[in-house]
């Protein structure tokens, strides 16, 4: 019994030791009221628990190993343990001083703070991110707790569990160094901001000005930056979605995908990649930007323990391809490969030293904290230096452009104005030669007209000289008769008929020739003499088909002729003869082309003060696409027997300027074709503010 109360002894008595021993090793913050900051690293112990099953009142067991930092800071990097951290702390006054503790990482999801009181309990109070920004205890960005320390010595305990980073410095402020603290970094954060939106608003400005999306993917990489960079300090949810827990967990590893998103964007556009290297686009294309565009839908739905560590490893693979594209470009001498490079290299050294401080292989100091900051300010610096230099570039390029262009439309405008006035010489003398054309083609149908009537001609006046002869040797025989004094009464009587039947027969062959001369003469003036006159319609296109038989008579072919009596036109005769000479020869020479029978129809329709002339033929047709270029000039499907491809278009310019009428054609294959030609009864009516009188 006595060895063992003396075993229990010395247990205890080893175990004071012991503890005695380690509150001897750590070191315990003296509270004053002047003490302005202290950071609390070297002053904190901390234990590890990764089962997370350690409560508060385990905490006072002496058998837990308490660590002590050799840091002023913290940085477990990236963990599932829960850490649990206290510090002593003496107030050697005689009155109670007031002091600030400061967890200063405002993404921490969990924090449970114990405060001793002066009985011997303990005040809890829970923050972190996972609970509204409300129910802060102090209102500010980072983890904020205002204490009264009583005289005497206590110790502090506080809790962290966390899916980020778990890196901060636990600081201790008075009163007045916190107020200075407020004062020096409020300041400086919101100068920070203040420069990012304002350079964002500016470059948005110049995006709507200049229309260069380099400016536009600039400005949402600025706009993603800024969110970034207010979410990660803890301004955004304090200030943006204090309520948004959900939001304010998720946002980072989002965020940091829009940034790489668009820088890699804006690198694409700015250094015009896809122009200058096809293969370092294509580099940023899948090996950047599908890939992160991907990964950013994922990082809202994943876990954030998962999609931060990704996120962050993916955010130094992305900016070491940016960094490798602009060496690539600036190897192959493009100009804005020098801004990238050094927006690179700016932005990847603040990357790394805060990436390497949140995987807990740098500590954390002002410099591993403000290195996203510094790299943001370098990046917007650079390339707005980048920027304004293409535009600079762009402007001396255009001027250069413009300086070309103008020498070019100098010597394009000759150019042009020697080609002008050659094409007006060409016009002129296809005027001329046009003229001389349709002059041919009127000669043509006036010679036509010649054989014509010569034809027709030629009948009565050798009926008239076959009569007249025979007349002239029955005189002759009669007289030598008379001379001779054998007259009988019969021979007079069969003399006096002859000469009376041969008299009649030379006068009507005589009067028939006359009319056809007459009628040859009207219409020979009608086609070389542009007169308006009024005509009786049908009489006229009468004597032109006369002249038009003996093309007829070459085959068998038959017109058949339909016209009011008493239709009478003022207008053009020469005009109207000249269109139907044309449309029957047309019809001839191709329509009956390979037919030895053929039928045309014409017909003269009285509509109103319009008349309707209707001319078709049997003949072969036309397919669409001679249909659709039968009036054009020079335009003709015998060119090889001597065609000149003007008829149907002087036909056309008959009808629509000299008539002032309108023209229709429709014609299927082996169905022949019909013309349809609309005249105005009286064309004098359009030359009456000329003064033009008609007949």
């Amino acid at each position: 019994m006595t060895g063992n109360i003396a075993n229990h002894i010395r247990i205890a008595v080893f175990l004071l030791l012991a503890v005695s021993s380690k509150a001897a090793a750590m070191q315990t913050l003296n509270i004053t009221q002047d003490m302005g900051m202290i950071a609390l690293g070297t002053y904190t112990d901390y234990i590890k628990n990764p089962q997370a099953d350690l409560r508060f009142e385990d905490l006072q067991s002496p058998d837990l190993e308490w660590l002590q930092s050799s840091r002023g800071s913290f940085n477990f990097g990236f963990t599932s343990s829960v850490y649990w951290f206290r510090i002593h702390v003496a107030n050697n006054s005689t009155v109670p001083l007031e002091w600030f503790l400061e967890i200063d990482y405002p993404l921490l999801d969990e924090i449970d703070f114990y405060i001793p009181d002066t009985k011997g309990g303990f005040a809890h109070i829970q923050t972190g991110d996972h609970l509204p920004f409300s129910q802060r205890h102090v209102v500010d960005r980072n983890f904020v707790f205002r204490l009264l320390e009583s005289p005497g010595t206590r110790t502090y305990y506080f809790r962290i569990h966390t899916t980020s980073s778990l890196n901060f410095t636990p600081t201790a402020w008075s009163p007045d160094g916190f107020v200075q603290r407020l004062n020096n970094q409020i300041p400086a954060f919101w100068i920070y901001n203040g420069i990012m939106v304002i350079m964002g608003f500016y470059n948005l400005f110049l995006y709507l000005s200049v229309k260069e999306r380099s400016y536009l993917y600039y400005v949402l990489f600025i706009a993603s930056w800024e969110m970034f960079s207010l979410a990660l300090n803890g301004f955004a949810f304090q200030f943006f979605w204090p309520n948004s827990i959900w939001w304010a967990n998720n946002c980072i590893p989002f965020l940091m995908c829009n940034i790489l998103l668009w820088l890699c964007q804006f690198e694409r556009e700015y250094a015009q990649t896809h122009v200058v290297s096809p293969r370092t686009d294509r580099l940023l294309l899948f090996g950047v930007i599908i890939p992160i565009f991907i990964w950013m839908s994922l990082t809202l739905f994943l876990p954030y323990s998962v999609s931060i560590r990704v996120s962050t490893a993916v955010t130094i693979w992305g900016i070491s391809i940016f960094f490798s594209v602009g060496v690539a470009l600036f190897i192959k001498g493009s100009r804005p490969a020098r801004y990238l490079i050094i927006s690179f290299t700016v932005v990847f050294i603040g990357a790394l030293l805060y990436s390497l401080k949140t995987f807990g292989v740098l500590p954390t100091n002002p410099v591993t904290n403000w290195s996203l900051q510094i790299g943001a300010v370098g990046v917007v610096l650079f390339l707005s230096l980048g920027l304004a230099d293409k535009i600079n570039t762009m402007k001396d390029d255009l001027f250069l452009l413009n300086e070309e262009l103008e020498k070019r439309v100098k010597e394009r405008t000759l150019q042009l104005e020697n080609t002008n006035k050659a094409l007006k010489d060409s016009l002129d003398e296809l005027k001329i030669a046009q003229k001389q054309l349709v002059q041919s083609e009127k000669m043509a149908a006036l010679g036509g007209l010649v054989a014509g009537v010569a034809h027709e001609i030629s009948t009565p006046l050798s009926v008239g000289i076959t009569a007249a002869s025979f007349l002239e040797d029955r005189t002759t025989a009669f007289v030598q008769r008379y001379d001779q004094g054998a007259v009988e009464p019969t021979l007079l009587q069969k003399y006096v008929t002859i000469a009376a039947e041969s008299s009649n027969m030379i006068l009507n062959n005589l009067n028939r020739a006359a009319e056809l001369v007459k009628s040859f003469k009207q219409v020979a003036v009608d086609q070389t003499v542009e007169d308006l006159r009024k005509f009786h319609v049908k009489t006229y296109i009468q004597e032109l088909l006369v002249s038009l038989r003996p093309h007829l008579k070459k085959g068998r072919q038959t017109i058949s002729f339909v016209c009011p009596d008493d239709l009478q036109l003022i207008s053009f005769p020469g005009a109207l003869s000249q269109i139907i000479t044309n449309l029957v020869m047309n019809s001839l020479i191709h329509g009956f082309e390979d037919k030895e029978e053929g039928k045309i129809y014409l017909e003269f329709r009285p509509e109103g003060d319009k008349v309707a002339l209707i001319y078709s033929d049997d003949g072969k047709g036309m397919d669409q696409e001679t249909l659709g270029k039968i009036f054009d000039p020079f335009f003709t499907t015998k060119r090889s027997h001597g065609g000149t491809g003007l008829g149907m278009h002087i036909l056309y310019n008959l009808v629509t300027q000299t008539l002032g009428g309108q023209m229709e054609c429709t014609s299927t294959p082996g169905e022949g074709v019909i013309f349809i030609i609309q005249l105005p009864v009286n064309r004098g009516h359009a030359f009456a503010e000329t003064g033009f009188t008609t007949l």
